[in-house]
């Protein structure tokens, strides 16, 4: 084996409390926009447009992309749609979806996740393949991975095995060269399993607490 991809969200990072600040943030600022228009904010509308371009896993696994695996466009589509009766809405839409992408982006990352990825920075190549619209250049570990693969990139999203075959063309490797850690067996796993590289299920954030053996489990497996 010569190269690791990770998946980032609730794989390195619990994501829950950073989904659920940024969602606060631009719900916040849209309630306010809304109110200086006599208008109330029906953020129900807002999931509900969400929810009809959520793809399922089967239409994932598809030939036919869709542009809505690109979270970063769905949010945008669906604030346009959100705003639409709104004076100026295309700038309310587009500062709400700023507002939402800023706080998306303040991630921490545990220390002991940062030392079990040294330890294996040392021996793999490192890439990181997510399906999430966090910008992964901006993470604290950034300078551990060698490139960043997700659905703004124009890649099809997992349980879809584009990225991780996009892998092994731009490191030249044969896909038992390549292992896929992940939370999510139906999409990490499955996409793993359709490129026909290894996988390596890794959960260590359950109920909002790290379990620090996982870590020690995935060193003892892999490392």
């Amino acid at each position: 084996m010569k190269l690791i991809s990770f998946d980032l969200d609730n794989t390195l990072y619990d994501n829950a409390p950073v989904i659920q600040l940024a969602e606060q943030k631009s719900k916040e600022y849209l309630e306010a926009e809304f109110k200086k228009q006599n208008y109330a904010l029906d953020y129900q509308s807002f999931i509900d447009y969400r929810n009809q371009f959520v793809l399922s896993e089967k239409n994932l696994l598809d030939n036919q992309p869709s542009e809505y695996e690109n979270l970063s466009y769905l949010r945008q589509q669906v604030l346009l749609r959100l705003c639409d009766s709104l004076e100026n809405g295309s700038n309310i839409a587009t500062q709400a979806f700023n507002r939402f992408i800023s706080y998306r982006n303040k991630i921490v990352i545990e220390p002991i996740i940062i030392d079990m990825l040294k330890q294996l920075e040392q021996r793999y190549t490192m890439v990181s393949v997510t399906n999430g619209n966090c910008d992964a250049s901006l993470l604290s570990i950034n300078y551990l991975f060698q490139r960043h693969y997700s659905p703004i990139g124009g890649y099809r999203a997992k349980p879809h095995p584009q990225m991780l075959s996009q892998i092994f063309t731009d490191f030249d490797l044969d896909p038992h060269q390549v292992l896929h850690i992940g939370d999510k067996d139906d999409s990490d796993g499955q996409a793993a399993r359709e490129a026909g590289c290894h996988y390596y299920h890794f959960e260590p954030f359950v109920e909002g607490k790290l379990n620090p053996f996982q870590c020690e489990e995935l060193i003892q497996k892999v490392g």
